[in-house]
């Protein structure tokens, strides 16, 4: 499937269920909880309507997949209150988690600089919250919780952390062989060209004699090094 023809699923009947059996059944359908109301009714936290959009569904009814369904839910006839939840540091999927555990629910947001594009949002995290969540603050249930998205640097996986390290372990592993073959050429050369120089033979018959010097077959560079070297 794609975005023109995206996938879809049957609605499921999620009526009478309770707030934590309804989110698990949309779980397995591929949906997920939207926004949760409360009504006066004797059945506390038991779904009464579903909607979709704000428009009530049915079940079978065909929706996309990964869609949000709203809950409508009974609030018991009572005022009961739910004590704040703090949500600093959380991610906004898992400030959603820990709001409807408290029967509330995640309202509008406000952006930082740091945020710029939508996809922003999956690696951000909540730095503020209105209500904050101080003792003895509650709200009625079904009550919206404000909060504000800051960017902060991905979290990395334990198998990026792997690849990090086997990368440049071997970057480094590589540069040390480069430097040892280098270092070991040069010395070999110095061990050569100190052989050469001490040779008493090239010493006494070839090198110290200038008119022999014309007759060597060594390159000139040697000699350049053998006339700076020999005493």
């Amino acid at each position: 499937m794609n975005a023109i023809n995206p996938e879809r699923v049957a609605m499921p009947n999620l009526v009478d269920l309770t707030r934590i059996q309804a989110s698990a059944k949309l779980e397995s359908f591929g949906l997920k909880v939207g926004h949760i109301s409360y009504e006066p009714n004797i059945a506390i936290n038991v779904v009464l309507v579903q909607r979709i959009n704000g428009e009530e569904i049915i079940a079978g009814d065909s929706v996309i997949k990964g869609s949000s369904i709203d809950l409508v839910l009974g609030n018991g006839l009572s005022d009961e209150q739910a004590a704040i939840p703090n949500l600093i540091g959380l991610s906004l999927e898992e400030a959603k988690t820990k709001a409807l555990d408290r029967n509330l629910n995640i309202g509008a947001s406000v952006h930082d600089q740091t945020i710029i594009k939508p996809e922003d949002e999956i690696q951000a995290v909540i730095f503020k919250q209105k209500p904050e969540p101080l003792p003895g603050i509650t709200l009625p249930l079904g009550s919206e919780l404000m909060y504000g998205l800051h960017l902060i640097l991905p979290r990395l996986s334990l198998s990026f952390f792997r690849r990090f390290i086997v990368r440049y372990a071997m970057k480094f592993i590589r540069n040390i062989l480069i430097c040892f073959i280098f270092f070991y050429c040069v010395d070999l050369s110095a061990q050569r060209l100190q052989s050469l120089l001490e040779n008493p033979v090239l010493k006494e018959y070839r090198f110290r004699n200038p008119a022999r010097l014309k007759s060597t077959s060594a390159t000139p560079l040697t000699l350049h090094f053998l006339r700076i070297f020999l005493p």
